[in-house]
């Protein structure tokens, strides 16, 4: 049995995989290093805008369910995903 992730981890992939739609096009085609890192959205099992959009619902709404958690980690991933931490702590938490 594996153990559940940590909410610093779920943060971390959700910044991944909302980073792999390109903010030009719309379009699912992205990569993303983190560090030294590479992943794409089929690394997460998406292959279409709309798994990627279910997938980040599903995020946000474990998210806003956790939302002290959650906002307690923000802080950690400031420096990496400055745009990323501010959107959930303005739209989502």
């Amino acid at each position: 049995m594996s153990e559940p992730d940590s909410v610093e981890q779920r943060l971390e992939r959700y910044f991944v995989i909302a980073s792999t739609r390109c903010s030009n096009c719309g379009d699912i085609h992205g990569t993303v290093t983190v560090d030294g890192d590479s992943y794409t959205a089929a690394d997460f099992g998406i292959d279409s805008v709309t798994e990627w959009s279910d997938t980040l619902d599903e995020e946000e709404a474990w998210m806003q369910a956790n939302w002290t958690a959650v906002d307690a980690a923000l802080d950690e991933f400031e420096d990496e995903w400055p745009h990323s931490v501010a959107a959930v702590r303005s739209h989502i938490l």
